[in-house]
């Protein structure tokens, strides 16, 4: 039998199905037993069909054995695995609702490949540009992108993999916190009194930050509900930043009232069984007035 052949040399990217070896038999008994030598990566070994995926360069040797027992003369096949670029997705990304512009990913091909490369990200949706290295994401709801290189000279692709954290980057949607100074915006207290600020903030997690401003008079300045005894009437602001997102800030004034002064009337002289009005003055505090 004759080994027809008008090809001796595949290529493939490294990663893929493989090279597709063909060749033809002429001449001899029908029946033939094909033998590649060495048999890794050929998937179909006793046909003159296959898909060769040899993890390094090999160079095959093909004899056909016809019905008779005559072999045919050597043929030979290199088969060259290209190797594929690597695909870096970067780094995961935080965007706070209602942020302008986006987050910038940072997409980059690595390992194998060679010269300039194609960027591909998916989805598209919510990108300035999908095609670029390096677009802003804006998604509307948490996304994970997935990036695929392809060399430009080769034509190879990285392998996609969506379990490939390396070739995958999330953009958390993060809903802005909202704070809650307190449940009313006035609180009136006495002079020396004191009063807890705060209440349930929400879109909030485990890592919220709380600062309130000024922090004269407060217990702690950093936490949800902190005590306050201000020496005079004052506004306090309040921001909760949860994963680096802010909030608006919201307001609490406490308002320090002063302490009403009584001034009694001298000392009254009456009768046994008499009655006596007594006046008390009082200054200092604006009224309407309890008297007890």
């Amino acid at each position: 039998p004759t080994i027809l052949t008008d090809q001796s040399e595949y290529r493939f990217c490294a990663g893929t199905a493989g090279a597709q070896i063909q060749f033809n038999i002429a001449n001899g008994t029908p029946g033939y037993n094909i033998q590649f030598h060495p048999p890794t990566g050929i998937a179909s070994p006793n046909n003159n069909i296959s898909l060769a995926s040899p993890t390094d360069t090999t160079m095959y040797k093909v004899v056909v054995v016809d019905a008779s027992g005559c072999p045919s003369d050597t043929a030979e096949f290199a088969v060259y695995p290209i190797p594929v670029p690597i695909a870096d997705a970067g780094r995961d990304a935080i965007l706070c609702e209602g942020a302008q512009g986006g987050v910038q990913l940072n997409g980059s091909a690595t390992g194998g490949g060679f010269g300039s490369y194609i960027y591909q990200w998916v989805p598209a949706q919510g990108l300035s540009d999908p095609n670029i290295f390096n677009p802003y994401a804006t998604p509307s709801q948490t996304t994970i992108y997935q990036l695929i290189v392809t060399s430009n000279q080769t034509g190879c692709s990285s392998i996609v993999n969506t379990l490939d954290t390396l070739q995958t980057v999330v953009v958390e949607v993060v809903p802005k916190p909202i704070a809650n100074a307190a449940p009313t915006d006035t609180i009136d207290i006495c002079p020396g009194e004191s009063v807890q600020l705060g209440d349930l903030p929400t879109n909030v997690y485990g890592d919220t930050v709380f600062v309130w401003t000024p922090t004269d008079g407060l217990s702690n300045p950093n936490i949800n509900r902190p005590i306050a005894t201000p020496a005079f009437t004052t506004t306090y602001q309040l921001t909760v930043y949860t994963k680096g997102c802010s909030s608006d800030a919201d307001r609490v004034t406490v308002r320090v009232n002063p302490r009403p002064t009584v001034a009694a009337p001298p000392v009254l002289s009456v009768c046994p069984g008499d009655s006596v009005q007594i006046n008390a003055t009082v200054s200092g505090a604006p009224g309407p007035y309890t008297y007890l």
